[in-house]
């Protein structure tokens, strides 16, 4: 965990043209960076000299299992439940270190949180090699071997309310990264089902909250929201979802989250919306009336407990001129009429024959209005 910092911090620069500002304190080694947030109700991040080490090591052990975005902006939305914006600023690695983590590519003789349990490794969240473990409701077990990795990451979200170069942590967010698709002690490949991750993420939970409250900064006395985050595997191009959220700070009890990405158009969306998917169909036939050949439409949607919150479709074209660009994002700028709800959000981005984004249209939940945006 990281140690209390001593001393004075140089302070840093303000940045100008009103992206960022200044905390206005008289003692300038207690000054830090504040960004402004560009969405009404987001957090001002505090930036200050120190160092999140743990940024590298998202990236070292992704392994390209699950979307950094998806996890980091999925836990700051459910911090707003309880850490309000207009309270606190909000920071990152500030209590979990790298060497907090800890975890090689094989994960062996080695310790952190990341790592396996073991005598020398108590708080390792990754279960021991060679014990058996369930991967679903039926009683199926395996045995762990050296690739069966269940927890792949931590994120972790700090609240604050002073803007200064050493503030003190009021408050955490964390999501456990859940693995859903690994590979037994003889190397083949399994599926946990979602009842069973669900558990495997509540018992680490206990562990991790064990674990911070050994961290004098924390105690017993921080508030924590804790998530649990199902990843998706490494082939499927959906974003993973956030299964479970908690809160608390002596214990956490969590609640289930349902969230679905979908494709469209496929059979999910026609049974979770027919509707909806009748409407993308016809966008999608609107646009082939314009470019019939060297077009593709795809979208991904995610729902909330079954209804649609946010819509992200892509065009990509191999359109032969500029005049054919600008007809598909015009007509596509039209079609989008067709979807006759304003209850979730809309992002169409426009791919060229390069490989490039040329242009995107949004539209914002709760409007009909439409922004496009060249590229």
């Amino acid at each position: 965990m990281k140690k209390t910092k001593t001393g004075m911090l140089v302070v840093l620069l303000c940045m100008v043209m009103g992206l960022v500002s200044c905390s206005s304190d008289e003692n300038a080694g207690d000054k830090a960076i504040v960004t402004e947030p560009i969405v009404a109700g987001d957090y001002k991040i505090l930036k200050t000299k120190a160092s999140n080490d743990t940024r590298k090591t998202h990236v070292d052990f992704n392994r390209g299992w699950y979307d950094a975005e998806a996890v980091g902006n999925g836990l700051t939305k459910y911090s707003k439940e309880h850490f309000s914006p207009e309270s606190y600023y909000m920071m990152e690695g500030q209590i979990i270190s790298r060497d907090d983590l800890k975890a090689g590519i094989t994960m062996e003789d080695t310790e952190g949180l990341l790592d396996r349990k073991s005598e020398q490794n108590t708080y390792g969240l990754n279960p021991a090699k060679g014990t058996t473990m369930p991967i679903n409701t039926a009683g199926t077990t395996i045995t762990v071997g050296e690739k069966t990795i269940l927890i792949a990451d931590i994120f972790e979200i700090d609240f604050v309310q002073e803007a200064s170069d050493d503030p003190k942590v009021k408050g955490i967010s964390l999501a456990i990264v859940l693995n859903p698709n690994t590979y037994d002690g003889e190397g083949n490949e399994i599926t946990i089902d979602d009842d069973t991750l669900y558990k495997i993420g509540e018992e680490a939970s206990i562990s991790l909250l064990d674990y911070l409250h050994k961290d004098p900064a924390i105690g017993n006395s921080t508030p924590i929201c804790m998530m649990l985050f199902k990843a998706q595997s490494t082939d499927d191009s959906l974003p993973g979802v956030f299964m479970a959220k908690g809160y608390g700070k002596e214990s956490i009890s969590f609640s289930r989250i349902k969230e679905q990405w979908v494709l469209f158009p496929s059979t999910d969306v026609e049974k979770l919306d027919p509707v909806l998917s009748s409407q993308f169909n016809s966008v999608k036939e609107g646009i082939f009336m314009i470019v019939p050949n060297d077009i593709g439409v795809i979208g991904k949607g995610k729902f909330d407990d079954d209804r649609l919150t946010k819509l992200q479709i892509t065009v990509q074209t191999q359109a032969k001129t500029y005049t054919e660009l600008m007809a598909i994002l015009q007509t596509t700028n039209e079609l989008l009429q067709n979807f006759d709800s304003d209850s979730y959000e809309i992002t169409v981005r426009f791919v060229n024959n390069t490989n490039d984004f040329f242009a995107m249209i949004k539209r914002e939940q709760g409007s009909k209005d439409t922004e496009v945006i060249y590229y």
